[in-house]
């Protein structure tokens, strides 16, 4: 019986032994196993408050080591007793310092580990490289120390007709700084879009082309320069780049496409190169700091809604060489106060300056033939509207609810007028209808409260007056205009040869012509004579041009007079007049 017994504690150690960390073996106590056989045999009391053993909590399901622990009840003694609280306190504190050192050997095998597999730290991180694409050999590199990327090789960067992602995409959430060598002919499309942290970007001399979206969504960019290689700006290059305050765009320039710069909501001043021949649509557009511009004499395209919302823009100059003003082009631009428009521009767009709340004056040169629908729509401080002869016609809802209009002249030759085309102008007292105007349409003038007087031809008035002139006050007059009987007469007028051989001389329309009974502005016209000799329309000014022969010349012209708001304008009148160079 007493051999089962210790069999049977032999076993228990034995157990209790092969549960040991490797490490706890390896220190070489060979009285271990004696010191745990005699915690087994302790009572279940002492074992409770005595300090916990490894064995205890790495393995709590010890039932068997109860029962030697019954079977040598008698056999340990007091010292016996005392020696496995020191033993465990012993057996404790090793393998507590076995558990230090553990972690610092996984790290180790897990940093080995991520060498062999790269993880997301290692790729914000990462080494130079060398990669080659198919439109030339590109070396781009990483200083994660200055987070700046550069790209050098030779050829383009990508190609105008790609979109797919570039291979340093990776970098679009660490780089600041973007710098593209000399060599890089072409900055193709989404090169780097996304590149949310860029503060600068470095454009070498060689580029020619920025491809769409190019740098669209780098909203931290705040400057940029273009080199004068670049010919395009090609569609949004450079949009949403919210945090751009200055662009400087140089002489080689030649156009600017579509959405270019729309979103930039800091850019505060842009100077256009005089190269410059074309802005695409919204190619400015919700730009709301920009403050002026100023468009060079070679533009001669600007696409709908390029300036459109460009809520902090003052002022605006454009060259006679646009043809049209676009549709929607200043449309919202509620900061806009002076607009230069130059001879030479034929039509003003559909809502091209449609809610322009500050502009208070603007003159319309006599090139201009259309003003087309919603054209000068709500521009609520507009007070002067200066028209010129020649505008062939005036747009439906024009210069409706202008509600400061006091002022504008229908000029002679104006031939329609269409719908609505002034109602809501509630601070227009009169207005005069010039009698070369054939179609009026409905409700012109509804909701002008404070229009009191109206001068139109009875002719006119009867053909249209149902419905264009319905929601007029009920106090409004109808004044009918009168004849414009003119009389006009011509003169001789001498010119000294030794004068005109070297100078082109001016001769004043008084000392050609007389005229007389006429009322209004006068308009003159050439019907015929010397090539070298011409009239002004506007002011009847005759030009005898340097090297003029000597000899009697007779010049035939015709003149007519404009009429008022009492007299309509007159019918032409021909006459002629000589001028001697002698």
């Amino acid at each position: 019986m007493k051999l089962k017994r210790l069999l049977a504690a032999f076993i228990t150690v034995a157990l209790a032994v092969s549960v040991l960390p490797s490490n706890v073996l390896a220190s070489g106590s060979e009285q271990e196993p004696e010191e745990t056989q005699t915690v087994v045999t302790s009572e279940p009391e002492e074992k409770e408050t005595a300090a916990p053993s490894v064995k205890e909590t790495e393995k709590p399901a010890e039932p068997e080591e109860k029962e030697p622990a019954e079977t040598k009840e008698t056999e340990p003694s007091e010292t016996e007793a005392s020696e496995p609280s020191e033993s465990s306190e012993t057996e404790a504190s090793e393998p507590a310092g076995q558990e230090d050192k553990a972690p610092a050997e996984t790290g180790k095998t897990e940093t080995a580990e991520e060498k062999e597999i790269p993880s997301e730290t290692a790729k914000k991180q990462p080494k130079k490289e060398v990669i080659t694409e198919k439109s030339g050999n590109l070396i781009y590199s990483f200083d994660d120390e200055s987070n700046k990327l550069t790209i050098s090789g030779t050829g383009p960067i990508g190609s105008s007709g790609s979109d797919l992602a570039q291979p340093w995409s990776n970098y679009s959430d660490v780089a600041e700084t973007i710098v593209i060598c000399k060599g890089i002919t072409m900055i193709g499309n989404r090169a780097f879009s996304l590149f949310k942290n860029v503060t600068s970007v470095s454009i070498p001399s060689g580029v020619q082309f920025i491809g769409e979206y190019a740098f669209d969504m780098c909203t931290s960019l705040k400057s940029v320069t273009i080199p004068s290689s670049v010919i395009e700006i090609e569609s949004y290059a450079f949009r949403n780049c919210s945090s751009l305050t200055t662009v400087k765009l140089t002489k080689g320039l030649e156009a600017i496409d579509l959405g270019a710069f729309d979103g930039c909501v800091n850019l505060t001043d842009v100077a256009f190169p005089a190269t410059l021949t074309t802005i695409g649509r919204y190619a400015f557009r919700r730009c709301s700091s920009l403050k002026n511009v100023n468009l060079p004499a070679k533009t001669s395209m600007v696409r709908e809604a390029a300036f459109q919302y460009c809520t902090g823009l003052t002022s605006v100059s454009i060259p006679g060489c646009l043809d049209t003003i676009p549709d929607k082009a200043f449309q919202g631009c509620t900061s806009l106060k002076s607009v230069k428009i130059s001879q030479g521009v034929v039509r003003i767009g559909y809502s091209a300056f449609e809610n322009c709340d500050s502009l208070t004056s603007i003159a319309i040169p006599s090139s201009v033939l259309y003003i087309f629908d919603w054209a000068f729509q709500k521009c609520d401080n507009l007070k002067t509207v200066s028209l010129s002869i020649g505008l062939d016609s005036i747009g439906y809802y024009a210069f409706q609810d202008c509600k400061s209009l006091t002022d504008i002249k229908l000029p002679y030759g104006l031939k329609t007028i269409g719908s609505r085309a002034f109602s809501g102008c509630t601070s227009l007292t009169s207005i005069t209808i010039p009698n070369t105007v054939i179609d009026l349409y409905v409700f012109l003038f509804d909701g002008c409260t404070n229009l009191k007087q109206i001068n139109v031809t009875e002719e006119l008035y009867d053909k249209n007056k149902t419905l264009t002139f319905d929601g007029t006050p009920e106090d409004m007059t109808i004044n009918f205009l009168k004849e414009n009987p003119l009389t006009v007469k011509g003169k001789t007028a001498k010119v000294k040869y030794k004068k005109v051989k070297k100078k082109t001389r001016a001769v004043a329309a008084s000392k050609v012509l007389t005229l007389t009974k006429g009322t209004g502005p006068y308009l003159y016209a050439k019907v015929s004579g010397n090539k070298k000799i011409t009239i002004n329309r506007n002011n009847g000014v005759v030009t005898v041009k340097k090297k003029t022969k000597k000899g009697t010349y007779k010049i035939k012209v015709k003149v007519m007079s404009t009429g008022n708001a009492t007299y309509k304008s007159s019918s032409w009148k021909t006459v002629t007049f000589k001028i001697k160079v002698k």
